[in-house]
């Protein structure tokens, strides 16, 4: 009795030892940069399947598409393209005018001259840079137009290493000694009148506090990042929106009257048309490529209406994923038959809610460590079923074989005494 009672005991040490190494295998490849590239993708298919609720936007852009270029040549037209535009909104009084074009010493007096007049009287300019090729510095505007600026704001994309979807915004990027905030930050900086103050854990802009904590040296190699980046996820706007609105400035030219449009209002300038651009990426909502200047435009509203999506800690991660894993294992450790799949497939099940929960409620809960963690966790348990069965099976077939003989040596010795006296 107590021989089989420690037999069982062991088993269930055997099961609980095969079910943890195999959550903890799984737990480790989800957070390679192969996992990690699944749990993306996840990312990206809970963001189209939960979109945020429709909104009003702060934002327009002031769009060089395809129409003006054509009117005004590409690139040579584009500084006389954007005076014009800038000039034609002014009346409206927008929040803030944000240039995603970088706007370096020109070749044409003319064109420069008349795009300074603009920029002065340009309420709540904000300037863009980009990082010199070698990222020793920025390539920043040229004096005669940075001179008029409140903010200069960097433009670098954060672009997934394998697919190049834009699901992040760098909020701070730091080339030599000089760090720059992001174009959408400083934009909403501008507009609200708010100074942006820091803290290692998040940005706070007047009301809103953006979460974003400096990462550190293990997530900084992870997530191929250089130090003192903040990032958050850009929340772009759900199909039942439509695109952000943007007012061509051929169609102002146009139109004069589409200027009322930009009252108000945070304006994005810069090309659109995505023949010309040279900033044009894939998002987790757009079937095509999306213009850089769109990709500011969105993250301003996601700063502006704080809608932002915060990572799970893996310190809760961890001992979910585990739990999950157990819970899988303690299936077919105590439930007969056909009872312990179920079972195991219901925790199985839950491993795939409980992102979509955690996304509801804007965290992005990882999808490959529980998921992995629970599959590995599932076969594991499987096969020592399978094993333990076929070895009670053998042992069933010996004690039958046993008996057998036992009952066929019985039936010959009491054979031979009756036959005599037969």
């Amino acid at each position: 009795m107590r021989s089989n009672v420690g037999w069982r005991i062991g088993n269930k040490a055997t099961l609980a030892v095969l079910v943890l190494a195999s959550a903890l295998i799984g737990i480790g490849v989800s957070w390679t940069s192969f996992g990690q590239q699944f749990d993306k993708y996840a990312y990206d298919f809970l963001f189209r399947l939960e979109p945020p609720a429709p909104w009003q936007p702060t934002s327009i852009i002031l769009a060089i598409d395809e129409q003006t270029i054509l009117k005004y040549g590409y690139p040579a037209g584009l500084r006389a393209a954007l005076a014009d535009g800038l000039e034609r909104i002014q009346p409206a009084r927008p929040a803030a005018v944000a240039v995603d074009m970088t706007l370096g010493p020109g070749s044409d007096p003319i064109a420069d001259a008349r795009l300074e007049k603009a920029f002065s009287a340009t309420h709540n300019l904000v300037l863009s840079c980009d990082l010199i090729p070698d990222g020793s510095g920025w390539d920043d505007p040229a004096p005669l137009f940075g001179k008029y600026a409140v903010a200069v704001g960097q433009t670098h994309a954060a672009l997934d290493t394998y697919d190049a979807v834009s699901r992040d915004l760098i909020l701070e990027k730091i080339a030599g000694h000089d760090r720059r905030w992001a174009l959408a930050l400083d934009a909403y900086s501008a507009a609200s009148g708010a100074g942006i103050v820091e803290s290692p854990d998040d940005l706070t802009v007047g009301a809103v506090r953006i979460p974003s904590a400096i990462r550190d040296e293990s997530h900084q190699r992870a997530s191929r990042v250089l130090p003192d980046q903040r990032m958050i996820r850009i929340r772009y706007a759900p199909p039942s929106m439509g695109r952000l609105p943007q007012v061509s400035i051929a169609a102002l030219d146009r139109d004069p009257s589409l200027a009322a449009r930009f009252a108000g209002q945070v304006v994005f300038a810069g090309v659109t048309d995505l023949t010309a651009v040279q900033d044009r990426w894939m998002t987790p909502s757009s079937g095509i490529p999306m213009a850089g200047v769109e990709i500011h435009a969105n993250a301003y509203e996601t700063i502006a209406r704080a809608m932002f999506l915060v990572d799970a800690s893996p310190l809760l991660v961890l001992p979910c994923s585990l739990a999950l894993a157990l819970c899988a294992g303690l299936a077919y450790a105590f439930a007969p038959g056909w009872m312990a799949s179920v079972l195991a497939a219901i925790v199985l099940l839950g491993a795939q809610v409980l992102p979509a929960v955690a996304f509801s409620h804007s965290t992005i809960w990882p999808w490959l460590p529980g998921t992995l963690a629970v599959i590995l966790a599932i076969a594991s348990a499987a096969a020592w079923r399978h094993l333990l069965v076929g070895r009670d099976l053998v042992h069933a077939e010996h004690e039958k074989t046993r008996y057998q003989q036992a009952i066929q040596f019985v039936t010959h010795e009491m054979r031979t005494p009756l036959t005599a006296i037969q």
